[in-house]
């Protein structure tokens, strides 16, 4: 295992979009399917998968490019207003340590010698230019992987099965196979479908409170929300740089994260648990402990296949303990 994870992280550049490409294949499967009932090839039905699949991508680039530029020119701001607002916390930290240092001194505990807080921010700009050409290349490791998995899954399947030695073996690894693809398109499909209903919904309030760009907003919540926890509290933080940009005033500043922290709320706490319901229901420290694995190995492609992962594993365990 220890080999396993050394060798994931230090093969991350091809096993990120390959793992990606397979798992995107395990949601369209059953759409392949239903192509190949109907008389298509399998190439082709591969082909127009990875076709509307490629058409979504590039439509939303287009329509989140423009404004995801401008406000990522304004991240400097927005994190020196962030700053700003925390000095009133950093006072308060540093009165503590003084008053700490102060009774150290009287007692004569501890070292004496002062210390600094010190806040800096991610050098954001360096690392998307070092980043641009390895994620181009991925992508298309991706695209190519998820052409040719589509295109011959069945074969892969039945050459998987012809290297099992018994008939109870060969049942078992067939049900895994299925039951992944059936957990992960049931799964990703039905957030997915909430996830655009928590975006619409975001984008809908926050045109009605007047934030810029709300629309964008919107799209970023949909899309943060497939990360677990992790995802909404990104999306809280930079709204309320948001708020601080925009020049507002007292709680002024904070509505546009309050408002999208009660939509998650019930999001979270209400729809999704219904429509998913009990079958679906992934245990939430399995998914925070998921999360952090992938995250740190991986980074942030980690934090979004974390889910999905987890539920191949899921049913990994499951068959085989049956």
């Amino acid at each position: 295992m220890i080999l396993l994870v050394g060798a994931l992280g230090y093969a991350q550049a091809v096993a990120v979009p390959v793992t990606a490409a397979v798992l995107t294949g395990l949601l369209f499967g059953p759409l392949q399917t239903r192509l190949e009932r109907r008389g298509v090839p399998p190439l082709l039905g591969a082909g127009i998968v990875l076709a509307g699949f490629i058409l979504v991508l590039l439509v939303a680039a287009r329509l989140l490019v423009i404004p995801f530029q401008t406000w990522f020119e304004r991240l400097p701001d927005m994190w020196k207003a962030l700053k700003a607002q925390l000095d009133s916390v950093r006072s308060v930290i540093l009165a503590v340590q003084d008053a700490t240092q102060a009774v150290q001194q009287s007692a004569g505990l501890g070292d004496t010698a002062g210390s600094k807080v010190v806040m800096a921010g991610p050098d954001l700009l360096s690392n998307l230019a070092t980043g641009v050409p390895s994620f181009v290349a991925q992508f298309v490791l991706f695209l190519g992987v998820l052409f040719f998995f589509l295109g011959s899954r069945t074969r892969i399947r039945a050459e998987i099965l012809t290297l099992c030695t018994t008939r109870a073996t060969r049942l078992r690894i067939a049900r895994i196979i299925q039951d992944s693809e059936q957990a992960i398109s049931g799964y990703v499909g039905t957030i997915t479908a909430i996830n655009v209903g928590l975006g619409a919904a975001t984008a809908l309030v926050l045109t009605a409170m007047g934030t810029p760009n709300a629309g964008f907003w919107g799209a970023m919540a949909g899309l943060l929300n497939f990360i677990p926890y992790l995802g909404p509290g990104i999306l809280i933080l930079v709204l309320v740089g948001v708020g601080l940009v925009d020049e507002g005033h007292g709680l002024a500043i904070y509505l546009p994260a309050l408002a999208f922290l009660g939509l998650h709320v019930v999001e979270a706490n209400l729809i999704t648990p219904s429509i998913l319901g009990r079958r679906m229901t992934v245990e939430p420290l399995l998914v925070v402990i998921s999360l952090a694995f992938w995250l740190w190995l991986w980074g942030p492609i980690g934090a979004f296949l974390a889910v999905p992962l987890l539920l191949v594993l899921k049913v990994v365990v499951l068959r085989l303990l049956r």
